[in-house]
């Protein structure tokens, strides 16, 4: 899968990608490439449901070496959803406050519940991601985003893949609860929460979006 850079990256920018593929009722759908300097996050990737949707968030903090187009080379052909976006004003030795915690909701209804996680320092921006079996072909919306979060990415593909990406700056640390997005239909999903650590107080800002791929 090929994504273009966001427009307007700065050195020192962390750049995520983020992938959702329908494994066919398997669970053996890999990277076998990145781009150069792309990781994978420590808790991916993960997977879930009745038909073993998989999902990856890479990142890189930005250092102007970016190709144009970025290519994700995986060891299958599948259907699949990918997007990018990339954060300024984060740490770039610890971007991440505490390890990404994975979660999953594999009740089929329209809540969409991201579980807690604890940063330890404050003005840290909170994103979760929720990767879900959509079984929203032709649906003309998506998820509605948690109260309190802003959305940032809302995108899906045949009935089985989607990425819905938000955001909201902490100001406190500890534990922030669950985040419940709605979907229009009954879905399992499974994500992320993660916790970005800021550079200097007023925590990270600026997010650039680039292309979204299906």
């Amino acid at each position: 899968m090929s994504l273009s850079k966001p427009t307007g990256l700065q050195t020192g920018d962390i750049l995520f990608s983020i992938h959702n593929r329908d494994s066919g009722f398997q669970q053996n759908d890999t990277i076998s490439t990145r781009p150069s300097g792309f990781a994978a996050i420590a808790t991916s990737p993960t997977d879930a449901g009745v038909n073993w949707n998989r999902s990856w968030v890479d990142y890189k903090i930005v250092d102007g070496s970016e190709a144009s187009t970025l290519d994700w080379i995986f060891n299958r052909a599948a259907d699949g959803v990918g997007a990018m976006i990339a954060y300024r004003g984060v740490d770039t030795t610890t971007p991440f406050d505490v390890t990404p915690v994975p979660y999953s909701d594999q009740a089929s209804d329209t809540s969409q519940i991201v579980g807690s996680i604890s940063p330890t320092s404050t003005d840290c921006m909170l994103l979760t991601i929720v990767t879900a079996q959509t079984q929203e072909l032709n649906q003309s919306t998506g998820l509605t985003p948690a109260g309190s979060m802003t959305e940032r990415i809302d995108i899906r593909f045949g009935s089985f893949t989607s990425i819905h990406f938000c955001e909201e700056v902490l100001t406190a640390s500890g534990a922030t609860g669950t985040r419940t997005h709605t979907s229009p239909n009954s879905e399992q999903s499974f994500g992320w929460a993660i916790v970005l650590r800021p550079l200097a107080a007023g925590g990270p800002n600026d997010n650039l979006m680039g292309q979204i791929c299906i």
